[in-house]
């Protein structure tokens, strides 16, 4: 059985919108309970639970936050024909292929785009998880439709044996 999932819009490359910060939050703990004057050594402590780490964008995590909705209500109107062919969200097996019509010639990272949107569809519960496990046959197809769209989209195709209900 092939279930049909559309994202319309921008679709950000998960890498390329990494950020990075610096991480205090440990530190700022610790220093609660040091006295007002504190000695080398506390310091010390202090700087070594500071650290630098990466994280996505406020964009990308809005966007992803956005895309998680919306892969949720194309989720809820598959539900009932699911259920009745003994299937149940979230997929621990499937074949996924994403196609990207883009509007614009420009270059993208096709296989970042499909990441991000992989993780969209873990998060609003259609797959149980991006392993290779749950989709051991993934794919990205790509091609600028300028000429056929108003604005780029990604239609993703999650194909998945149907289960027996009879056991």
């Amino acid at each position: 059985m092939t279930f049909v999932f559309i994202m319309r819009g921008r679709i950000p490359s998960k890498k390329n919108e990494l950020v990075a910060v610096v991480d205090r939050n440990d530190a700022f703990e610790f220093l609660k309970t040091l006295p007002p004057m504190i000695n080398h050594n506390q310091a010390t402590t202090l700087l070594f639970k500071t650290f630098g780490r990466v994280k996505n964008s406020k964009e990308y995590e809005a966007w992803e936050a956005m895309a998680v909705e919306v892969f949720k209500d194309q989720l809820s109107k598959n539900q009932a024909t699911a259920e009745k062919n003994g299937l149940i969200f979230p997929l621990s097996k499937a074949v996924v292929n994403v196609y990207l019509y883009w509007k614009g010639k420009y270059r993208r990272d096709n296989s970042n785009k499909s990441e991000g949107l992989h993780d969209a569809l873990v998060k609003a519960c259609v797959l149980l998880d991006d392993s290779d496990r749950v989709m051991p046959d993934t794919a990205q197809h790509a091609k600028d439709y300028s000429e056929e769209i108003t604005e780029s989209m990604a239609v993703i195709y999650i194909t998945t044996p149907i289960k027996n209900p009879e056991g």
